[in-house]
């Protein structure tokens, strides 16, 4: 057979070896050009989305992660406010007496204000020695009832009341995951409590702060801003707890409730669920998420995947557990493969037919343009090598109008479009770590140079120095000028602390009027001085319309045996010591 087709091929015209050889070498060219420029930007896309998926998915994380730690410490505090504290004392005594509406009614002001600032749902005083309720601001069918043996014994407020009053550390802060609470009307309750001493150091109560759902929802969907965030049309971030149910709602369920039922019916979901959803008006603790997360979901380790999600659509996944001590959580950001992979369909669609058109055009023509041809074919292999290698940098130059151009330019659109998503992730994880309004370093920052820093000062003995200070008496500013001057003063003391400290400090604001500054290579004694120049300087300085304002300083150098937590509790201590002794004045340790 080899030979007699050797024979043929010696008998024909030099034209049509050329010609055939054009063709062979065409169609080998073209075969290679499609299959490495579909390969490597599949491969590349699916890299990048994985990037961007894993970035949004660890600033959620850490924006969940930093919302439970705030409601701890929120509940931390005001388990030890002087109000509180009164609080539990006078309902307690007066439980059965015919006054106790109105005691109750005495603190309402006072708790409603706390939860809508904190924008909780409810706060709870549970007499420790009778288990009952005796103070909530909702004023739900739950007030007034006895934990343990009415008929709310077997809720999770129940079960985490009992976990905190048998806890044998007075400090211990306790969460627990949400369930149906039947008397905020079945809907989901995730509930946080610890132990209210009393001025004797007695535990007298249980305080308990009822997690709002709307808040979780807003973390986890931009407050349904998907697409700003990333997201495109398809993509969305969620929680899991053990059970493998959502904890917050899912995004097809918010935008189309329709679409999003029919999807979960053709996939098996029973009827029941689904009529719940509907009558609950939410997916949480309903929807349930299958796969292989959830086959051994308290193992489950940070990492990527393509996977089938609730709705039984493929999707691009990157997912983590939730470092909450007390909740099995793990987060998911994910989007359709179909939607990331749209570009790369789309390009293989337009290299298939562009090549179909070149191979006709070089079979007509191949002798005089074969060298046109060749060449910018080469071009194209030599780019698609570089994407493949990762390098986004480079753009294919060529310049004609033919098909060959029209292949050139998807391609050179679909880097551009890389790149964008690329200075996307870099953008939102920039803007994670600032704060909005004085365009410092926020709490989050601060966390992560805190951690850095102080292994490194363990590391080469070096000091490290942290001072936590707050402006006085700063609620006056705002209720007497109004926000919009309290923001303008906010940003004028910040003006003052960046002209006053070096670059190699941090300075972060810690949250609405306090800020912390970590002094590198600083000991305790220069700390006092530089602050001291920085407290004066505040207390001279003319702010606008409020004229004069002061701060209070607490500062504390880093010990061997520190940890960051007791490092920031205790300037946050002494920070205290110096409010408590007048004001506008350093105290250190």
């Amino acid at each position: 057979m080899f030979k007699l087709l050797n024979t043929l091929f010696d008998s024909i015209s030099i034209n049509i070896k050329i010609v055939i050889h054009f063709i062979l070498i065409t169609i080998f060219s073209m075969g290679l050009t499609y299959l490495i420029t579909y390969d490597s930007l599949e491969d590349e896309i699916q890299k990048t989305y994985f990037k961007k998926l894993t970035a949004i998915r660890e600033i959620k994380k850490t924006q969940i992660e930093e919302y439970i730690k705030s409601i701890k410490n929120d509940i931390f505090l005001l388990a030890r406010a002087p109000f509180v504290i009164k609080a539990t004392k006078e309902l307690s005594n007066n439980f059965l007496n015919k006054d106790f509406t109105s005691k109750v009614r005495k603190y309402d002001k006072e708790f409603l204000k706390y939860v809508n600032k904190k924008e909780y749902y409810d706060i709870f005083l549970i007499d420790i020695k009778t288990n009952n309720i005796i103070y909530t601001v909702a004023k739900e069918s739950d007030f007034k009832t006895n934990i343990e043996q009415g008929k709310y014994k077997n809720t999770n407020l129940a079960k985490i009341y009992k976990s905190i009053k048998n806890s044998k550390d007075n400090n211990d802060i306790d969460i627990i995951d949400f369930q149906h609470y039947n008397p905020s009307g079945g809907q989901p309750a995730s509930f946080i409590a610890t132990k209210v001493k009393n001025k004797n150091n007695e535990v007298s109560a249980i305080i308990v702060i009822q997690i709002p759902i709307n808040k979780i929802n807003n973390i986890m969907t931009g407050n349904q801003n998907w697409e700003n965030e990333g997201f495109g049309k398809t993509g969305e971030a969620y929680l899991i707890s053990q059970d493998c149910s959502m904890r917050n709602d899912s995004r097809f369920f918010i935008e189309d409730k329709m679409n999003y039922f029919k999807q979960i019916s053709d996939i098996g979901v029973k009827k029941e669920i689904i009529e719940e959803i509907k009558k609950n008006k939410t997916t949480v603790l309903f929807q349930e998420v299958k796969g292989a997360i959830c086959n051994n979901i308290l193992n489950v380790k940070s990492g990527i995947d393509i996977i089938k999600d609730y709705r039984g659509i493929e999707v691009l996944s990157s997912f983590a557990p939730l470092n909450i001590q007390g909740l099995n959580w793990i987060i998911l950001s994910e989007i359709d493969k179909k939607e990331a992979f749209i570009y790369v369909n789309q390009i293989q669609d337009k290299i298939f037919f562009t090549l179909i058109a070149i191979f006709i055009i070089i079979i007509l023509t191949s002798i005089i343009f074969s060298k046109t041809i060749t060449k910018p074919i080469s071009v194209l292999i030599l780019a698609v090598k570089n994407l493949g290698n990762g390098d986004l940098t480079k753009r294919v130059n060529i310049k004609c109008n033919d098909e060959l151009g029209e292949l050139a330019t998807c391609f050179n659109n679909s880097l551009d479009k890389l790149e964008k998503m690329t200075y996307s992730v870099e953008h939102f994880t920039r803007l994670s770590m600032t704060d909005n309004l004085t365009q410092i370093h926020n709490r989050l920052k601060l966390n992560h140079e805190l951690d850095i820093e102080i292994r490194r000062a363990k590391r080469t003995k070096s000091n490290l120095t942290l001072v936590m200070f707050d402006i006085d008496h700063f609620k006056n500013i705002n209720d007497t000028y109004g926000h919009d001057v309290g923001d303008l003063s906010l940003i004028g003391l910040v003006n003052i602390i960046n002209q006053n400290i070096r670059k190699t400090d941090v300075f972060a604001r810690w949250g609405g009027e306090e800020f912390m500054i970590l002094l590198v290579d600083t000991n305790l004694d220069s700390a006092i001085l530089m602050v001291e120049k920085i407290r004066i300087k505040i207390e001279k300085n003319n702010f606008k319309k409020i004229t004069n304002m002061t701060c209070s300083f607490g500062i504390t150098q880093c010990k061997k045996e520190d940890t960051k937590e007791a490092l920031i509790k205790r300037v946050d201590e002494i920070l205290y010591e110096a409010k408590h002794k007048g004001r506008n004045r350093i105290e250190s340790q």
